[in-house]
């Protein structure tokens, strides 16, 4: 007889509480109030059944929120002590000639941009900003039995792979379109994003290869 998967409580960091959790297929991540950083699982050159420290070059950071994308995760986060300073994005992953994590700071659009939220999945990552904004990046171009579909990112780029974030059209105000609607939450499938508006509203864009992810009625086997 199989037995019944009962939910239990893990053995966290005790007295500075857990405020958010993320996960892979084989390793999950939790993010404590003073902003350190704990995984347990398997990952890169860890596996541990319990919640450890992390504590990689480079991660004089208070984390606020991560998320996973295959070997790499993407952290918000700040430097300093808690107050209104800028939260921006950073990659924390293993270098393959030294076996050492390290953390780099995210680049291109949104390197000087508070950022308020952030996803990925196994192709790519996205990003929304405090306006509203919303950036992508990652694979453009998907490699399927049928063929190729692309791009699927929503940007102003038709590469395979755009290597740093770029703006997503027609999201978040700007100077030339203030009425556009203001993101704030983004999630990521393989090959399609979505993202919710302050009012209320769900947009999608991308291929998720005809599954009805997106909730396009039928236009989810099309790049939209």
């Amino acid at each position: 007889e199989e037995e019944e998967a009962v939910p239990g409580a893990n053995d966290g960091p005790g007295a500075d509480p857990i405020v958010h959790i993320a996960s892979s297929s084989t390793a999950s991540f939790a993010v404590s109030q003073r902003g350190r950083l704990y995984i347990w699982g398997r990952m890169w050159r860890i596996t541990a059944p319990r919640p450890v420290l992390l504590e990689p070059r480079g991660l004089s950071l208070r984390v606020l929120e991560a998320s996973i994308s295959q070997n790499v995760v993407l952290l918000r986060a700040v430097k300093g002590a808690a107050g209104r300073v800028l939260s921006c994005l950073y990659v924390l992953g293993q270098n393959n000639a030294t076996g050492t994590l390290e953390v780099r700071r995210v680049g291109g659009a949104v390197r000087d941009t508070p950022v308020a939220g952030i996803a990925s999945s196994g192709t790519h990552f996205a990003c929304c900003n405090e306006y509203g904004q919303v950036y992508t990046w990652g694979k453009n171009i998907l490699s399927m039995p049928a063929g190729e579909f692309g791009p699927v990112l929503g940007v102003a780029s038709d590469d395979p792979v755009v290597p740093e974030p770029l703006p997503v059209p027609g999201l978040g105000s700007t100077k030339r379109d203030k009425d556009a609607p203001r993101i704030v939450q983004v999630t990521c499938g393989e090959g399609y994003t979505l993202a919710r508006s302050a009012d209320g509203l769900v947009y999608a864009w991308g291929f998720s290869g005809g599954h009805g992810a997106m909730g396009l009625m039928g236009a989810d086997d099309v790049v939209v």
